[in-house]
Formats: C-alpha cells, structure tokens, sequence
C-alpha cells in the first residue's frame, strides 16, 4: 500500500471507529466488541442522535456534539453517558442537511479555563418554508458538567441563502498545534456564483469556501496569510472549497488534512496557508477532471467501490 493509500485508509478506519463509539444504538449487546473491515475492535459506548463531533478533556471525559438536537453531551471517565446535556444550543435545521450543531473544541487550556467552543448554525429567520440560519461561534465555560456564561464570539458570517436551505455553511471546529483555532466553511452553496459576482469559495472577502483562522477570542490572527489585504477577510487561512469539511492534524508534521468534493471528485488534502484549492474553478458539470484548473493538487482521490474520481457521483462522502 503506498503513502497516500495508506493514508486514507488511517483516516477512513479512525472515521469508523469515532462513529461506531458514539452512534451506536446501546441494547443489550451493547458491550459486545466487533471487528470492522480495518481490522480494529469496535464498541458502542454510548447512544447518541446524529454525533459529528467529539473531543476529549484532559480528565478522561468525552465531549461530543450532536447535530440536529443541538446537544452538547458528555460520557464520563468511566464510561458513563451523562443523563443531562452540558449545554443545549436552539440550532437552525432544515430537513437534516447541513445546518446544525457542527463543530465542538476544547481550549488547550482547558484544564485552567475550561472553555468550551461550539460551531453551529442559529435561527435568523423563522419560518416553516423558507428558513434562514447563520453560522455562530460561541464559547462555555465547564462547571461541574455544566456549560454556563455562553459567550457569542462570532455572529458575523452572512445569513443563509432564501432558496438554499439547510446546505454548506458551517463545518468543523479544531485548535490546532499552533494554539490557533481554525474552522471549516462551506461555500453556501454558491457554486459558481456568489454575492459579488464571483464564486463565494474564490472570494476572499467572503468566509464562505474557506478555512479560518482565529485565537482563542475568535479574533484574526496577524500572521494569517491574507491579514494584510485590505480586500480579504482577515481570517481566511486557506480558500476554494464547497464544503465546511472535517480536518485533522498530523501528530508529528502538523499537516493540516482535509477533504472536499464535487459530485465527481472527492479529495483528500494537505491545507497549506494562502493555498486555493480551486473550487468552484473546476471546469464544467459533471466536473469529471479532477485536477482541472490551477489550485492545490490533492493528495489522493476518493470513489466508491467500483467507481473511478471524475465519474459522476463516484464520491462516497467521507
């Protein structure tokens, strides 16, 4: 198996591992440990609705967002699922697509200050048919299992398109080795368009289609790649992507990975400050070249089994 397959097949095995730990349906066989298709033992520990983000505290306890109840909720050290949430944050959904809670991270200095950051997507606008959310930041504070003094740290990004709901807006949520918090956002699914006439992702000072990069406060940091541009928003580390994706960093190189997709081409990529990774310039649908245009060449491209990338919907979804 070479680097880049080895690759993938590390993060689609620890994927699995995450999901099966905390999606599982409890029961009686609960307990009983199987073998999933990486060779790794897998074992619900606790139920959860819709989980899709997690992280651990210092103590041994166990974090974890789920998205359309907008729940954060804890397992304790011993494996317990606590019965109360930590926090309940009133989020925007729309018929289990995007929005919701998305993002969860703990402070790395945590077991001082125990903040806690959520990413999600608020309720601007109320309404049965044509809903309109926002993405949110906000910041808990952990006191004995309970988040108390909320703290809205961004409430700035653009409401939700009126006829796109429920897709592409806030992502994932990490700090990363440099003690930098970043956040993934999708392109509120723009496409080839976009509020200024250009595509939302390649627009720099739309935060839609991008990474971002903020300290502890949610402010941009002076070292980001385009803090000097008056055009920008100072916050994007990174730019055209279409989904606000999950990421990861190395353990040792502190390579940022994240992937991406169309309905052709799905990407696994290492993140590097200032780079583009091209969408929506990616030639025309169905988009079957997966290293059209100039951005950032992935590393390794995904299909499903059977399928080739640039195939129409050869993407799995990862």
């Amino acid at each position: 198996m070479n680097t880049n397959r080895l690759t993938l097949a590390i993060l689609l095995a620890a994927l699995a591992t995450v999901f099966a730990a905390c999606g599982g349906g409890g029961g009686d066989d609960a307990d009983e440990a199987e073998i999933n298709p990486f060779g790794l033992e897998v074992q619900s520990v606790a139920a959860a609705a819709s989980p899709v983000a997690l992280t651990f505290a210092p103590d041994g306890r166990l974090f974890f967002a789920e998205k359309h109840t907008g729940n954060i909720r804890v397992v304790d050290a011993a494996g317990n699922l606590l019965s109360e949430p930590f926090a309940q944050i009133n989020v925007a959904n729309w018929l289990d697509l995007d929005w919701g809670l998305t993002g969860l991270a703990l402070d790395p200095d945590f077991a001082s200050n125990h903040y806690v950051y959520a990413f999600y997507t608020e309720v601007a606008v109320a309404d049965n048919e044509r809903p309109v959310g926002r993405p949110v930041l906000a910041r808990f504070t952990d006191e004995d299992g309970r988040g108390t003094d909320m703290t809205v740290l961004i409430d700035d990004f653009p409401e939700t398109r009126l006829d796109h709901q429920g897709f592409k807006t806030n992502g994932a949520i990490h700090f990363g080795p440099d003690g930098a918090l970043y956040l993934t956002m999708g392109d509120y699914d723009w496409g080839k368009d976009g509020p200024n006439d250009t595509g939302a992702a390649q627009d720099l000072s739309f935060p839609g289609g991008k990474i971002l990069r903020v300290d502890t406060d949610a402010l941009p940091l002076s070292d980001n790649p385009f803090a000097g541009d008056p055009a920008a928003d100072p916050r994007v580390f990174a730019y055209g992507f279409g989904h606000g994706s999950a990421f990861a960093f190395h353990p040792e190189t502190d390579d940022l990975y994240t992937t991406d997709s169309t309905d052709s081409c799905e990407e696994l990529d290492i993140v590097r400050g200032g780079g583009n990774y091209g969408w929506p310039d990616v030639g025309e649908f169905p988009f079957s070249d997966c290293y059209a245009g100039s951005q950032e060449r992935a590393i390794y491209l995904i299909a499903g089994e059977g399928k080739q990338p640039g195939g129409f919907q050869s993407g799995i979804g990862v």
